[in-house]
């Protein structure tokens, strides 16, 4: 591991394997971290759809204007994989 970056990632990823719903409201946090690598936000965001689908949706509703494009997608991901009728709105 070469910083503190990278353990938090795996961090976040091991919590939701397991189903740490404890870790939800840290999830949201780094989400709406705009300091943080889009890569990490993207990551937290994924994590997050593991653990609070519901939670997930609507915090990725809000990133899909966001400036970075990993993360926009990243969202679109998320709404499609859990409401596939919001992903194709008009």
């Amino acid at each position: 591991l070469q910083n503190a970056d990278e353990v938090r990632d795996i961090a976040v990823s091991v919590a939701a394997d397991y189903g740490l719903a404890e870790v939800t409201p840290f999830l949201e946090q780094r989400v709406s971290d705009r300091n943080l690598r889009p890569e990490a936000r993207a990551l937290a965001l994924s994590a997050l759809s593991r653990l609070q689908p519901e939670k997930a949706v609507a915090v990725a509703t809000t990133l899909l204007e966001a400036s970075q494009i990993q993360l926009r997608i990243t969202a679109l991901q998320t709404i499609a994989s859990l409401q596939p009728a919001a992903a194709i709105a008009p």
